[in-house]
């Protein structure tokens, strides 16, 4: 079974409110073409002859907004070379292009379309949009090998096995994929990935250069701004998830190592509406409907991630405290009721560490440590490779992440070179830490 490869530079024809879409390294007489008629929203994939001149180039599509007015197309007109992964290059999109139908917008629409455009600014709302051709950014690395081991998903187009929740434009998407055209589309993510190439290190007298890559995933389901969106809503999904992974690769990539370190708001019911007081008040919904959000939460990365160890590092006083109990009487439920693979861990940041007492945080790298180890790390390209198994959850507030991440990730990185030097045991894991962040 062959797989579906992406269309990679394409040509754009504009005739009237119809678009064309070509891959611009098309041969023969007839060539795949997606067409999108922007009056009447027909969105379909045919074969067509080439096109001649008169075509513009374009880099990607984003895919298509459908208006009462009629239905615009967005493409990736400009991107820069932002890292390299697993042989494929990722971009940073600097530039877009609306192609828009004659028909007069009204009023209302024309701020709905000024949205979009901001949304796909790369100056504007669309910083941070990043892609990439035949890599899946929305897949980490454990992920991407699994779907690369099946000769079913292997074989289907990088859109149609990508990961919906950090496919960023899988709105815009979806007509153009539900045509047949998912070869012209590409998962974008929002959030960052930066790289640095050529590191070196030494350990047990042998040197190595490395490549350590920094991936930020943020998921497009339940986004939004810093106390306008916290919680969860009724379905499990909360406010401003990311996924954070870490890639080592050593030997030029043939090692491949990954920690995955995720965030989002505590799965409850909760609001904190914006006042003119420095912390507006923090309200929780009891009941049913939290308990219920809480348990769709936790089922979703349990079952993706296998096992979740809660870390909680929110004051215990005052509005924080009251979400703190709430979180930690539901985790207690959830553990004792409905699955043991999930367990908890409070550790009041402010009281044990203050403002500068960061030492302090052995006294809870001591108490997390059995549960990291025994998560892990991904890693391929050894002779014992290793899996993941579980992930490590933290609850904690935007001003608490960084210490978080300095507490752990150095000691996996340590862990990588020393599995790679010593080739110790295997221990079928990996790691995710997850991180529970009020953005």
């Amino acid at each position: 079974m062959s797989e579906r490869k992406t269309h990679e530079l394409l040509r754009v024809l504009v005739s009237g409110d119809i678009v064309a879409v070509q891959p611009a390294d098309a041969s023969g007489s007839l060539v795949d073409t997606l067409s999108v008629d922007l009056q009447s929203c027909d969105v379909r994939v045919t074969q067509a002859p080439k096109f001649g001149s008169g075509a513009v180039e374009v880099l990607a599509l984003v895919g298509v907004f459908t208006f009462r007015a009629g239905t615009v197309l967005a493409a990736v007109t400009k991107a820069e070379k932002v890292a390299e992964l697993y042989g494929q290059p990722v971009y940073r999109i600097l530039g877009t292009q609306l192609f828009t139908p004659k028909a007069k917008f009204d009023a209302g629409e024309q701020r709905l379309l000024g949205y979009l455009r901001d949304a796909l600014n790369p100056v504007g709302a669309g910083r941070n949009l990043f892609f990439a051709y035949q890599l899946d950014l929305t897949l980490n690395a454990q992920a991407l090998s699994d779907v690369l081991a099946s000769p079913v998903t292997s074989a289907k187009s990088v859109a149609s096995r990508a990961d919906k929740r950090f496919f960023w434009n899988r709105i815009m998407a979806a007509p153009i994929m539900d045509a047949g055209g998912d070869v012209f589309i590409l998962p974008m993510i929002v959030g960052s990935v930066a790289q640095l190439a050529d590191v070196q290190a030494t350990a047990h007298g042998k040197s190595v250069t490395l490549c350590i890559s920094l991936i930020a995933r943020r998921a497009l389901d339940r986004a939004g701004t810093r106390h306008w969106r916290r919680g969860a809503d009724t379905q499990g999904y909360v406010a401003n998830f990311v996924e954070t992974e870490q890639l080592v690769t050593l030997d030029g990539g043939r090692v491949v190592a990954s920690y995955v370190q995720c965030r989002g708001s505590m799965p409850l019911l909760w609001s904190q509406i914006p006042n003119i007081k420095y912390k507006p008040t923090t309200r929780i919904l009891d009941g049913g409907a939290s308990t219920t959000a809480f348990d769709a939460h936790f089922d979703g990365l349990i079952n993706k991630y296998k096992g979740v160890s809660c870390i909680n590092l929110v004051d215990h006083k005052k509005s924080e405290g009251l979400l703190e109990k709430a979180f930690a009487r539901e985790a207690k439920r959830y553990a004792s009721s409905r699955s043991a693979a999930l367990t908890y861990t409070a550790f009041d940041f402010h009281k044990e560490c203050g403002t500068k007492n960061y030492e302090r945080l052995s006294l809870l790298w001591n108490r997390i440590q059995p549960e990291a180890a025994r998560f892990g790390q991904f890693m391929t390209g050894t002779q014992h490779n290793s899996r993941q198994v579980g992930c490590c959850c933290c609850s904690l507030w935007h001003d608490r992440l960084p210490f978080c991440s300095w507490l752990v990730r150095p000691l996996y990185t340590r862990h990588v070179w020393l599995y790679h030097t010593n080739q110790t045991k295997n221990h079928q894991r990996t790691s995710l830490l997850w991180n529970h962040v009020q953005p």
